[in-house]
């Protein structure tokens, strides 16, 4: 099983994005998610949860893109059901 995980901000445009979160497990397969936010303040970075859940309402979602690749797993599974 192996893990990997990115993230950055960039205060000018307002934007934090994780790039990408990726999990694979050998001979199952692997999943891959990258998550952009939008409207992102410096604010939101504070270890005070007051400027935290103040900066959160205006947080936009820019785009989400999943990746799933099957290396095994769906068999795995349908001989464990079947």
């Amino acid at each position: 099983m192996a893990m990997d995980v990115g993230a950055a901000f960039n205060e000018g445009s307002q934007s934090f994005g994780i790039i990408p979160l990726e999990i694979s497990v050998d001979h199952l397969g692997s999943l891959s998610v990258q998550i952009k936010l939008g409207n992102v303040q410096r604010s939101a970075f504070s270890v005070e949860p007051g400027q935290f859940a103040a900066a959160l309402p205006s947080m936009t979602i820019a785009g989400i893109d999943l990746k799933v690749i099957d290396a095994g797993a769906l068999g795995a599974a349908n001989a464990l059901m079947g």
